[in-house]
């Protein structure tokens, strides 16, 4: 999953090739029917719950080195 970074929204906050979208993240717990616990892939779980407004599905693609 990608985060939306709320906190650099507004214009002037951000630059112009800033990114927008966090992540990637895994969903480790859902809280009610649009809130959850996220963690980064190196296993370090954030603090506070998102919205499932501000997620976007991710799709990882796996690099193989181009000798194999």
């Amino acid at each position: 999953m990608l985060k939306w970074d709320k906190a650099h929204e507004d214009k002037g906050k951000h630059t112009k090739f800033q990114k927008m979208w966090l992540g990637p993240f895994e969903i480790i717990e859902k809280i009610g029917s649009s809130m959850f616990i996220l963690q980064d892939l190196s296993g370090k779980r954030d603090c506070l719950p998102v919205n499932g407004l501000i997620l976007k599905n991710s799709f990882l693609k796996e690099v193989t080195p181009s000798y194999l």
